[in-house]
């Protein structure tokens, strides 16, 4: 295995809102994109993944809730091996 290919890395932004639905119950929505790279800098070609999180949620305790809910993940590359 090639040592340069060893880690991954990535860097990356996104956007999250969390409203209240009633009482300790609550909804929120993350929308995150990442650029991953395999190498130790940079890579120069298009190597995204992007999720879109949709949570549903309880509050139990000050700094404690439960949350569940789907997440759609996409990968987008144009790396070749």
């Amino acid at each position: 295995m090639d040592a340069s290919r060893d880690y991954s890395w990535s860097y990356g932004a996104g956007l999250e809102t969390q409203f209240d639905i009633k009482n300790n119950l609550f909804a929120n929505v993350e929308l995150s994109t990442h650029t991953i790279n395999t190498e130790s800098n940079h890579f120069d070609e298009l190597n995204l993944l992007s999720k879109l999180n949709l949570n549903f949620g309880k509050q139990i305790a000050e700094h404690l809730s439960l949350s569940f809910g789907p997440s759609l993940n996409v990968y987008v590359t144009r790396e070749y091996y």
